[in-house]
């Protein structure tokens, strides 16, 4: 009852693995021949003992590859001013053995939904942590269909703040007036004919989060 069911999964597989290294990732995600070894490789390479990795996209919709770099640019605008509040993805994320008894394991996060952000923000403070973008030597990847990113946003985000309404009001509230209002006014400035500098504005800044969303979608 004091757990959730992902985490008992993940504290049943650590139970029953053998290795100095542990890597958990999602059901969508693909290696290549070589993606084991090259992650261990990083970590040792770089003295890091865990290590969260953003993956490719392949066989992606456009939606779905439109709406990905949301979730993306959510974890990398993140203020980290603690140490704690670093970017963490549960695509694939890989930790030493050592590390991940140290920090009390899944036993410690049995009901946080986001388990692995705790393990970074802990091994981060040691700057044992590093948040790592996949390339040809890597090679991990991942294809998830909108519909199955808009569930996992209603499974994730939802929980994440506490499912308290006036922490997802203000969340709505805040990426409307940041990542959606300017274009509103964009468009409504262009059919009223009004220039000046509030117009100047509003075109710098759709400009920004357009070009924003196209480097973490090229990522």
């Amino acid at each position: 009852e004091n757990w959730l069911a992902k985490n008992q999964a993940y504290k049943s597989l650590y139970e029953q693995s053998s290795g100095d290294w542990l890597i958990f990732m999602g059901v969508d995600v693909r290696l290549g021949v070589s993606s084991l070894r090259a992650m261990v490789h990083y970590a040792l390479e770089h003295n890091k003992h865990m290590i969260s990795i953003l993956p490719r996209r392949f066989n992606a919709h456009f939606w779905a590859g439109f709406a990905s770099p949301l979730r993306y640019f959510r974890e990398l605008v993140k203020i980290n001013y603690n140490k704690r509040n670093t970017p963490a993805l549960s695509t694939v994320w890989l930790i030493s053995r050592e590390a991940y008894e140290s920090t009390g394991g899944m036993d410690s996060v049995a009901r946080k939904v986001i388990p692995e952000q705790y393990f970074a923000g802990e091994l981060n403070k040691k700057k044992q942590y590093a948040f790592v973008r996949t390339n040809d030597y890597l090679q991990i990847s991942t294809a998830k269909k909108l519909q199955e990113q808009i569930r996992t946003s209603l499974r994730v985000i939802y929980p994440s703040l506490h499912r308290r309404l006036e922490r997802v009001a203000l969340s709505v509230l805040f990426f409307f007036i940041f990542m959606v209002l300017p274009y509103v006014f964009s468009v409504y400035y262009f059919i009223v004919g009004q220039g000046g500098w509030q117009m100047l504005a509003v075109l710098i800044t759709c400009g920004l989060l357009t070009v924003t969303h196209a480097l973490i979608t090229s990522l």
